[in-house]
């Protein structure tokens, strides 16, 4: 250790204070909160967000510029940000990959 930084039997320590305080989670809704949606509701979602798909890949396809694409996959994204959350169109998850299997060459 260095000089000086040693502990010397006798010298007072500091009490000991909380740096960081503790976060308290409310167990309440934010009143903001959306009402899950009808299933007619969702069913149209669906439909918008498999159409704005197909309209994004025809642009991409069709080599439209950077800035059109851009604005066609924001429109995209914001349709799917109002599905639900685990729904199988709304992607965002990794797919677990399989481990390879050691063949036996016996």
């Amino acid at each position: 250790m260095e000089d000086g930084n040693e502990l010397r039997a006798g010298v007072e320590l500091p009490t000991p204070r909380i740096i960081i305080p503790r976060l308290e989670v409310s167990e309440e809704q934010p009143a903001d909160a959306e009402a899950p949606i009808s299933a007619d509701e969702l069913a149209s979602l669906e439909a918008e967000v498999a159409a704005q798909g197909l309209a994004v890949r025809a642009l991409k396809d069709a080599g439209a510029p950077k800035e059109q694409l851009n604005e066609q996959v924001g429109v995209l994204l914001g349709l799917k940000a109002r599905l639900p959350d685990g729904h199988e169109l709304k992607g965002g998850k990794k797919k677990k990959k399989k481990g390879k299997r050691a063949s036996s060459a016996t």
